[in-house]
């Protein structure tokens, strides 16, 4: 025993054990402990509320394949582009990391605003740009869109009929036809 009566009143590091603080401090070591953060902030994750009509970000990143694994940016293909011209978006560290390059879009979308079927650009595609297109599709490449600082998902219908919503990365750039066995193609002769 202490000249306070207790046993053991030094801790093998030195200090006295809890029972010997006053309680004040104790419950002040406590309180500081457990206090509440009173904010934080990691850059690109601002909560922002929306207003109907309020204009969404829609950015686009690289073109994807799980098939050949050879990205493309995304305007390597004769895509529509926005009318003040290709932007390259801030990258942070990550971004960078990863190889992802994201570039401004020339789509519109707007909260709780739904439309269909708008025009974004006319073009004329030449024989090489048609073949760009026929190849990407073929190699199953990906639009990877980032909107409000998420990617994009699209709906895909599974083969017994039932809808699921597809989290996996970007969609489609296009689809092929496939046709059932002894369909004439175009060009084709019968007979």
């Amino acid at each position: 025993r202490d000249q306070r009566g207790l046993v053991g009143a030094k801790h093998a590091i030195g200090l006295p054990p809890i029972a010997t603080m006053p309680r004040v401090q104790f419950f002040l070591a406590i309180a500081h402990i457990f206090r509440p953060c009173l904010g934080w902030y990691l850059p690109g994750v601002a909560p922002h509320d929306f207003y109907r009509g309020e204009k969404v970000d829609l950015k686009v990143n690289k073109l994807t394949s799980t098939r050949t694994q050879v990205p493309y940016e995304y305007y390597s293909l004769p895509f529509c582009k926005p009318p003040g011209g290709v932007q390259t978006a801030a990258e942070n560290l990550g971004e960078f990391l990863s190889g992802d390059r994201i570039d401004n879009s020339p789509y519109q979308l707007f909260m709780r605003d739904d439309s269909t079927c708008s025009i974004l650009c006319q073009v004329i595609l030449g024989k090489k740009d048609v073949e760009a297109f026929k190849t990407a599709v073929d190699e199953q490449y990906h639009h990877n869109w980032i909107i409000d600082n998420l990617p994009a998902a699209s709906i895909v219908k599974e083969a017994d009929g039932m809808l699921e919503t597809s989290y996996s990365k970007g969609f489609p750039v296009g689809y092929k036809t496939v046709r059932a066995a002894g369909a004439l193609q175009s060009g084709q002769a019968g007979g």
